[in-house]
């Protein structure tokens, strides 16, 4: 095992660069919409649930900021929000037409990202990238 602190403080860094540099893509490509960052995630997530309980598992984002992302959204437009019938703490949240299409938008930015970042970027060099960081998030998570 390597305790080489400098090269392993840059590779993390470089991670927080390239979620950062996604971040500041998508707000770009995006700006017209006015949205903000964790507001993005939520409309993303709406695609595969409607509880912002799940969201906020699936993005590791706090309860507060997914709720005013909610807020936020639900205000624009772009969302609804009823009560739930089986717990009437929590709210279920549906995509409007209008928010539908923002996100195949966002989604299709995403798309662009990738496809530029990922460019020149295939095979071996890929699967070892990948296993990397399943290697370094299984590390992370024995210590949860």
């Amino acid at each position: 095992m390597s305790n080489n602190y400098e090269s392993n403080a840059y590779l993390f860094a470089s991670f927080k660069k390239l979620e950062k540099a996604y971040t500041e893509y998508l707000l770009k490509k995006l700006g017209k919409f006015h949205l903000s960052p964790n507001e993005i995630e939520v409309l993303c997530c709406l695609q595969n649930t409607s509880s912002a309980r799940e969201i906020v598992l699936l993005t590791d984002v706090s309860k507060g900021l997914v709720s005013r992302s909610v807020n936020g959204l639900r205000k624009k437009g772009y969302i609804t929000t009823t009560l739930s019938e089986k717990d009437k703490r929590e709210q279920n949240l549906a995509l409007t037409d209008e928010g539908e299409s923002l996100r195949l938008k966002i989604e299709e930015v995403r798309a662009e990202f990738f496809e530029k970042a990922f460019q020149h970027y295939e095979g071996i060099e890929r699967q070892v990238f990948e296993e990397l960081v399943k290697l370094l998030t299984k590390n992370l998570e024995i210590d949860k």
